[in-house]
């Protein structure tokens, strides 16, 4: 697994590093058209390397365990073929396919190039940069009232996008570079965990004032989720010498929902809902999301409706508010479950990795931010949705930590 020591790092897996998270952060407004289809520059660089990743990866395919790798494959193939049922071949072809070669080459990166010892460490103190510019320049915009990032970028390229002025506290809702504010907090959320274990790895702390960035951009699904990670680090950092309990765990969050369910006057959801929502009336339309869409599944329980328009009354707004329900009503309740299931499994085996007691300091680190990670996107993609360059990004910490678990079992 990683040594976060190690400074040395071959110059294609630097480019294709760097490459990454440049275009990771650039803004929305540098995407363009190539016959109707909106691009943005990560998903076009995706797309052109991907020959080039399938082929790494089929080059080391009989060496490595295969179930979790098969899992993502499944669920995509599955996503491909809702697509021909619910469009014309070509819309298909091209929704489909876009799909799942920026899927695959967002996790081939994680597993092929960031995993590696040297690649880790390349990318945490890349990471680690962007976090602290993005910070500063997202203080400025809360502060100001003005995307000056988007306003820079809009005169450079001519592109205008736009953006609802919204303020909470006083405050603007950061976006940073990110086309929503919803995609900054959650950047932040989940680069806090990685960032944390990678400065304890190096014997340094990570500054104090890194933990409050996601409250820039006002939105609770990422604050809550900085929460969830900070409660699991503490938990396990508590118990370090110990062997970690899952079954205490999860016996005390099945005790919290019963308590939830049957002392509130609506459903555990609904109330978590409400309960985790600054915006009252954002949190009234999610609970309204959930009624609507959930029927829409119940029609389309196979292969949803694609990107096809959701039932729903006129007055509501076409997003849906969840990234599980959102490839429910796409793809199908049991392709989600696939997916779901694909997130437990990671979840499972870094679990079983960090109960060996001989693991290694900053092996242990680095699972526990993992973790911390995972539960975050699992629990929080029940009210909010993760799209675009933030669903990429988690598809690349996604194929580290397969790369990781895949690395313990060949070496058993």
């Amino acid at each position: 697994m990683i040594e976060s020591n190690s400074k040395i790092v071959d110059f294609k897996s630097q480019v294709i590093i760097f490459t990454t998270l440049f275009l990771l952060i650039l803004p929305i407004e540098f995407s363009f058209e190539i016959v109707g289809v909106r691009f943005t520059p990560l998903r076009l660089f995706l797309i052109v390397i991907f020959p080039m990743l399938a082929k790494e990866y089929l080059f080391t395919f009989n060496s490595r365990p295969k179930f979790l790798d098969s899992l993502l494959f499944t669920y995509l193939i599955w996503c491909l073929i809702s697509f021909f049922i619910n469009h014309r071949f070509a819309q298909a072809l091209q929704s489909g396919g876009i799909l799942f070669l920026e899927v695959m080459s967002a996790y081939f990166i994680g597993q092929l190039y960031i995993s590696k010892k040297t690649g880790y460490y390349f990318f945490c103190k890349l990471i680690y940069i962007i976090f602290f510019l993005m910070f500063i320049a997202s203080i400025f915009e809360a502060t100001s009232g003005v995307r000056f990032i988007h306003d820079l970028s809009s005169s450079i390229t001519g592109n205008y996008y736009y953006f609802k002025d919204e303020l909470r506290f006083g405050l603007l809702r950061a976006a940073g570079s990110f086309e929503h504010q919803i995609l900054l907090g959650s950047f932040f959320t989940l680069t806090l965990p990685i960032l944390w274990s990678y400065r304890k790895g190096i014997d340094k702390s990570l500054p104090v004032y890194f933990w409050f960035a996601p409250l820039l951009a006002l939105s609770s699904a990422p604050i809550l989720m900085l929460f969830s990670s900070i409660l699991i680090m503490i938990y396990f950092k508590m118990n370090w010498n110990e062997k970690f309990s899952l079954r205490k765990v999860l016996v005390a969050f099945f005790i919290f929902y019963i308590f939830v369910e049957l002392y509130t006057n609506s459903s555990a959801l609904t109330a978590f809902i409400r309960i985790f929502t600054l915006d009252p009336q954002t949190g009234y339309f999610r609970i309204l999301i959930w009624d609507f869409a959930t029927e829409v599944v119940k029609d389309n329980l196979f292969f949803g409706i694609g990107l096809n328009d959701w039932a729903r009354p006129f007055w509501m707004p076409p997003s849906i508010d969840s990234y599980w329900l959102v490839n429910a009503v796409r793809f199908g309740l049991f392709n989600t479950i696939l997916l779901l299931f694909f997130f437990i499994s990671i979840f499972y085996e870094l679990y079983r990795l960090l109960k060996n007691h001989d693991i290694e300091y900053r092996k242990k680190l680095n699972l526990i931010s993992s973790i911390s990670i995972l539960v975050g996107i699992i629990f929080i993609g029940f009210t909010v949705h993760l799209w675009g360059i933030i669903n990429l990004y988690i598809f690349i910490i996604l194929g580290c930590m397969v790369s990781w678990i895949n690395d313990e079992k060949t070496k058993k």
